[in-house]
């Protein structure tokens, strides 16, 4: 079960993907058969692939696949790695911040006007919402990365 929760992004948005790939072989299928059908596939698959997408930003983070300036860091004495290590973390949560409040009032805005996802029956909001979700996982994501690494667990941005 643990492994399960250190790897939920990645579970997710492999399901996602799946999702996505179903759907667009279903709307390959319904193309010839029902077009009318098939089209309204199109913003279900747009959401679904928007989503996948930034739920690998969580775990790319984890894995030390953001920021990172190990080019820079080999060449410095380890407590210089450990400052910059720092200033990389205080800069990943600092971007992460930003997009989290950003993508939040994205997602408030079009709550509040009840505007739909290219016509359809997805709100807005929820398509967006996968900002700020993946935003604060990638937090705490950066956050739990550079603990493991400063425990000696692993080195940051290993896999």
């Amino acid at each position: 079960m643990r492994k399960l929760l250190s790897n939920a992004e990645e579970c997710l948005a492999g399901l996602l993907l799946a999702g996505v790939t179903l759907l667009i072989t279903l709307q390959l299928v319904l193309h010839g058969l029902m077009p009318r059908w098939a089209s309204r596939l199109t913003p279900l698959v747009m959401a679904l692939f928007f989503w996948a997408t930034l739920m690998a930003v969580p775990a790319a983070t984890r894995r030390g696949g953001h920021l990172g300036l190990t080019l820079v860091s080999r060449w410095l004495p380890p407590r210089w790695q450990k400052i910059l290590q720092l200033f990389v973390l205080a800069a990943t949560v600092a971007f992460f911040t930003t997009l989290l409040v950003t993508g939040a009032a994205m997602c408030l805005d079009p709550a509040l006007r009840h505007n739909r996802f290219l016509d359809t029956w997805c709100p807005d909001w929820g398509v967006a919402a996968a900002i700020p979700v993946a935003a604060g996982l990638s937090i705490v994501r950066a956050v739990g990365a550079w603990w493991e690494a400063r425990r000696g667990g692993r080195e940051a941005g290993e896999a």
